[in-house]
């Protein structure tokens, strides 16, 4: 096998050596000889003297090579000592011909690289070659796998690796998504990522790992999105990647916040409220999180003459102040209710609570009207405006669909005209 020297040379220069050997002539032709490819060699005279030498925690070695019949500790007795150190030590070993015996035990202690003496300086290369290509490969290998989970860490998409239906990484960004601590705690509370996510309509629903990616893989690109519960925002919406590595049932997931994209096109241009696409979608989380519970329906009183007499733009006007009016009514009163805009003059509010006697009364109390100032368009005049609203409570049935929903909202908010 011919080699390529500069190359041994370069990989030769990255390693450190540690050259044990009791025979002076030897050693020092040796030495002589490993000089014009290494830079960094120590040189000990026996097993003893090497092992100290192993064991000074300033200084570390890539390479051993090891003679066998050493006075004080032999070769074979200081490389078992090194081997309960470090396990992983690569160990080269000169021996003689008729070491059959010696070269069993090494053999047994997993050592594989031998030059038998006197040296043969080719095959002597083509050993030292493949262990230092073998090292600075693998280093490499480890710097660039550190440097990447560093990369993984610090971006903001959460990344997630499943390999045969386990989880066996995670990056920040993604146990940030669940408020988990670290991997450990995600592996012990969370082991199937579709428990951290909510149950949702055009959202990745299965909980079983192997399930959730076969999921991910078979639905169109718009459903492959997961949602989790935000007490700021209401939920969090993440866009699903993935990449499938060339190892059997290995994956790597990806999570992008697609909250702010996806609230922007549910949102309604005017009353910069959640639309009524947005509110059907809260309805069947909040309807699968809670089950039975409450919808509070309101509407601006004598809408529809307001905007005969004041014109379209007054009543868009008056839609605006109504929503920031109920916005704030909603912070104060109603704890955790999602209002949305179902469609002119119709706003609902989705109750977390089961309290309808307490709302009536905070109505009440509260009294249900807003004084706005509005742009009268026909006398081109500014003009104060009081707002008075009526409102409704329904049941949130739980076997209710979406489109049920939505028919029987309509329907009540046709009745209270």
């Amino acid at each position: 096998m011919e080699i390529n020297i500069n190359k041994l040379k370069e990989y030769a220069s990255q390693c450190s050596l540690l050259y044990v050997e009791d025979d002076a002539i030897i050693r020092d032709q040796t030495v002589d000889f490993l000089g014009r490819f290494f830079d960094n060699i120590m040189v000990a005279s026996d097993g003893e003297k090497g092992l100290d030498i192993y064991k000074d925690k300033d200084k570390e070695f890539d390479i051993i090579i090891s003679d066998i019949n050493m006075p004080n500790m032999n070769g074979i007795e200081m490389i078992e000592k090194i081997l309960l150190i470090n396990e992983n030590q690569k160990i080269m070993v000169t021996s003689a011909y008729n070491d059959s015996e010696n070269l069993m035990k090494l053999i047994n202690l997993n050592i594989h690289h031998f030059i038998l003496k006197p040296f043969n300086n080719k095959q002597f290369l083509i050993q030292l070659y493949h262990l230092a290509e073998q090292i600075v490969v693998r280093r490499k290998a480890q710097m660039y796998k550190i440097m990447a989970n560093k990369i993984v860490q610090m971006v903001d998409i959460g990344i997630v690796v499943i390999e045969n239906s386990i989880i066996t990484m995670a990056n920040q960004a993604f146990l940030d998504i669940g408020s988990f601590q670290d991997l450990d705690t995600l592996k012990l509370e969370s082991p199937q990522i579709g428990i951290i996510f909510q149950q949702s309509g055009n959202c990745l629903t299965s909980i079983d790992n192997i399930d959730f990616i076969r999921s991910l893989i078979d639905s169109p690109h718009n459903q492959r999105k997961v949602r989790i519960e935000d007490q700021e925002h209401g939920f969090k919406e993440y866009q699903v990647g993935y990449i499938e590595l060339e190892e059997n049932m290995h994956y790597v997931l990806t999570f992008t916040n697609i909250t702010a994209i996806h609230q922007d096109i549910l949102k309604d241009d005017h009353t910069n409220l959640p639309n009524k696409k947005a509110l059907l979608e809260a309805f069947e989380v909040h309807k699968n999180a809670f089950g039975n519970a409450k919808t509070l329906l309101v509407k601006i009183n004598n809408f529809n003459r307001l905007m005969q007499w004041y014109g379209k733009s007054s009543a868009i006007e008056t839609e605006q102040e109504a929503a920031k009016f109920l916005l704030k009514f909603g912070e104060k009163q109603l704890e955790n209710a999602y209002l949305g805009y179902f469609d002119r003059n119709r706003f609902v509010f989705l109750l977390k609570d089961d309290y309808t006697l307490a709302i009536l009364n905070q109505l009440h109390e509260y009294g249900f009207k807003h004084n706005a100032k509005i742009i009268d368009e026909h006398a081109n005049s500014e003009m104060n405006f009081h707002l008075r609203f009526s409102y409704e409570i329904c049941h949130v049935q739980k076997h209710n669909s979406v489109v049920e929903y939505e028919f029987e909202l309509a329907s009540l908010f046709d009745s209270m005209d």
